[in-house]
């Protein structure tokens, strides 16, 4: 359908009003007067002013015939707006909206006329600069013109001209404004973003006018500055439920606020449970001074704490309108909020709790993430293609099914119908019985990240808050490492000196670190190499680049030599493939030169450290030698079935003497992942396995090769895989519950994110 009618033409300007006194007589002498060369007609719309505003508007009638005034009964903004569309919007091809307490550039309605014919969008927004006429409204001003305020919002920042999702309104074609039905009057806050959705939906666009911003004056107290962002919250959290929307990255920051702010009552219980609310404190008063040091503004000090009530009024008003949305679908909301939430929640509690019972901690984690499950695969939701029509999951099926007999009935057979022909007396029932539930809930935890991943934004989502998960643990596992607080400090046997983060081994630590480290590094590459024709600070996203940062510290910290290697490696890979044909990879690497230079510097002691470590590999070499050759003997004994799940404590027990007591005595793991399961399971267990990695990561690799921006992330996870995958020839990590259900709900999303087909 086309956008413009052709009898129409002229430009309508609206300006709702509601005791707006002050401001009423200048924009009407401004645009009537002024800019008469382009305004046709002037509606004020007002709601009901209990001021001289409307007399002011029938003065000034008599002075300016293209002047008219409407009573908006409703008293919204979004009701005027729609009034004066439905009584004078026939007639006019364009309508301009116009705020009373804003301040607007010269020519600004020729310059949005302009834009709309260069751009031939539906829709015209402009950038909204705030300005402060008193010291805390000065503070807010600065808060609402940086990152702090606005999370790098485009409408935010003048300067550039491009299309954008939403933006402040300024110019309609009235045409398609009447053709969607114009503003949602139930909307007292937020109209503007879901009139925007509905635009997209309907194959809209909206062009921001880079260079015609306005001027805006915020709330001058802090009461009004929170009843204001509560309700935008409040606004925000309506369209997300209307729209089944996600809600992006530097939205879903704040909604977090109210959460760390509760989770820190906990503190006298845990000591880290303060830690993401002083992380937030700490961020906004930093970045505030640095706001008003910059300004070199007294008043522009107040920065930080204006963004504290504007973040914690949102978040409160976002959770409060979500809880109480009547028509909010119940599964939708569990799948895009409470269930991802939940599951990253559970892991992060997996990764900072350490527990004297590993087993007892294993069935709890797994117990949840089964819950979890259950409840996302009882909820129904619309799958793109649906999951029974997904060929690829059948092999996945077939080879899950085959490992779960290979590692069962061999040793069905042994325990319980053949005691007295048993090839093995290592096989303990009770030891089987857990291994058994530890596969089953890596399946039920595969299974609820699969589930929780059916369309692209979701998986995206899904994957941005494990992440972030995982960011958290790292920042408080180096915090307790440095301070020697609770389960991280480095008192493990043998890890003096190294981060562990409550792990019995730093170098699992190392396994995890080094596996989030690249998928933090792919997301930080594909986002620049997907936002081309940006500048390069919009290309870059902070929050990835911090993650990764923190990840790489934290790996550097464990000292882990085997974990670094494979991270190197992995990372190398990631950027080849992302990098490949790329005209300007050599910024690449000059970037990525400056990051290590610079971390070498402030990293030096542990980078020391590590080096030295990589120097003294000898005598574990030696060590792991002795445990491979004396394992290796054994599960040759056994070569078909293998020992039997669970047995390698039972088998090292036993086979223990005086030339290799050094190295067997200590252990409990084979520090090598392959051998110790085809110990216990062998060849048939170690071909069950094979097959279902070969099931789940073949339709990852053809996804990679053909799904663009998605086979970019499908492909950062699998080069993070790779990290566990090496990781696990010298150490234990994957056998860890939590990394082991980590790397398995990372997968299953994964595999969905493959499996996926776009709208």
């Amino acid at each position: 359908m086309k956008a413009v009618d052709a009898p129409r033409k002229g430009v309508l300007l609206v300006i709702p009003t509601l005791n707006e006194a002050d401001h009423i007589g200048g924009l009407i002498e401004r645009f009537c007067g002024g800019e008469k060369a382009y305004v046709d007609l002037v509606v004020v719309a007002d709601g009901g002013s209990d001021d001289s505003t409307v007399s002011i508007v029938q003065s000034l009638m008599e002075t300016y015939p293209s002047l008219r005034l409407l009573h908006n009964e409703k008293r919204l903004q979004s009701a005027a707006v729609n009034l004066a569309a439905a009584v004078y919007g026939e007639d006019y091809r364009f309508m301009v909206r116009i705020d009373a307490h804003a301040g607007y550039p010269r020519h600004y309605v020729k310059n949005l006329v302009e834009a709309v014919a260069r751009s031939s969008a539906q829709s015209i927004v402009v950038p909204m600069t705030t300005a402060g006429q008193h010291c805390f409204q000065t503070g807010v001003a600065a808060a609402q013109n940086s990152v702090l305020g606005t999370g790098g919002s485009a409408h935010r920042h003048a300067g550039k001209s491009l299309f954008v999702d939403h933006g402040h309104h300024a110019l309609f074609d009235l045409v398609w404004f009447q053709k969607i039905g114009g503003y949602d009057e139930t909307f007292s806050h937020n109209e503007d973003a879901e009139f925007d959705t509905r635009l997209r939906l309907l194959g809209g666009k909206i062009w921001l006018d880079g260079h015609n911003g306005i001027t805006y004056f915020p709330r001058r107290d802090p009461v009004s500055l929170f009843k204001q962002y509560y309700n935008y919250g409040r606004g925000r959290a309506r369209t997300v439920a209307k729209h089944e929307l996600p809600l992006k990255l530097r939205q879903l920051g704040p909604v977090c606020i109210l959460p760390a702010v509760l989770f820190a009552g906990l503190t006298p219980l845990v000591w880290w449970a303060c830690i993401p609310m002083v992380l937030w404190v700490v961020a906004c008063l930093g970045f505030g001074s640095y706001i008003g040091f910059r300004q070199k503004r007294a008043c522009a000090w107040f920065a930080g704490p204006a963004a504290m009530v504007m973040h914690f009024a949102w978040s409160a008003g976002f959770l409060a309108q979500r809880l109480r949305t009547p028509n909010l679908s119940r599964g939708r909301f569990l799948k895009a909020w409470a269930l991802p939430g939940a599951c990253a929640l559970t892991v992060l509690t997996g990764l900072v709790v350490s527990s004297g019972n590993v087993n007892l901690q294993a069935f709890a984690l797994y117990a949840v993430l089964a819950a979890l499950s259950c409840l996302a695969w009882c909820v129904k939701l619309t799958e793109t293609p649906p999951i029974c029509l997904r060929r690829e999951l059948l092999p996945v099926l077939l080879s899950a099914a085959c490992l779960g007999l290979a590692v069962v009935l061999p040793a069905v057979i042994t325990v319980f119908f053949a005691p007295s022909r048993t090839a093995s007396i290592a096989v303990d029932p009770s030891t089987l019985w857990s291994e058994w539930i530890k596969l089953g809930g890596l399946a039920a935890a595969f299974a609820l990240g699969f589930r929780l991943s059916t369309s692209d934004g979701e998986a995206k989502k899904f994957g941005d808050i494990f992440l972030l998960a995982a960011g958290a643990w790292a920042l408080v596992a180096i915090i307790g490492d440095i301070y020697s607080l609770g389960p991280f400090g480095t008192d493990h046997e043998g890890a003096s000196g190294r981060l562990a983060g409550a792990f019995s081994s730093p170098n699992s630590a190392a396994t995890l670190l080094g596996f989030c480290s690249v998928l933090a590094l792919g997301r930080l590459v594909s986002r620049y190499v997907s936002s081309k024709g940006r500048s390069v600070l919009h290309r870059i996203k902070p929050y990835y680049l911090c993650l990764l940062i923190l990840f790489w510290v934290g790996l550097v910290m464990t000292l882990s030599r085997a974990g670094v290697m494979a991270t190197v490696i992995a990372s190398i890979a990631t950027l080849v493939y992302m990098l490949w044909r790329k005209a300007k990879v050599q910024w690449a690497v000059a970037a990525g030169a400056g990051i290590l230079v610079l971390a070498a510097v402030i990293f030096h002691d542990p980078l020391t450290e590590l080096v030295a470590r990589m120097g003294q590999s000898g005598d574990d070499v030696g060590t792991r030698s002795v445990i491979f050759n004396a394992h290796w003997q054994i599960a040759l004994e056994q070569p078909l079935f293998g020992s039997g799940l669970g047995s390698f404590n039972t088998v090292n027990n036993l086979i223990i003497e005086r030339g290799n007591y050094p190295a067997l005595s200590i252990i409990r793991a084979a520090h090598n992942v392959y051998l110790q399961w085809f110990e216990e399971t062998g060849l048939i267990g170690v071909a069950a396995l094979l097959s279902l990695n070969i099931a789940i990561l073949a339709p990852m690799v053809k996804a990679a090769r053909t799904r663009g921006s998605a086979g970019r992330r499908v492909a950062v996870v699998l080069f993070a895989y790779i990290v566990a995958l090496l990781h696990g020839l010298t150490d234990f990590g994957l056998q860890e519950p939590v990394i082991a259900a980590f790397v398995a709900l990372i997968l299953g999303s994964n595999l969905a994110l493959a499996t996926n087909q776009r709208k």
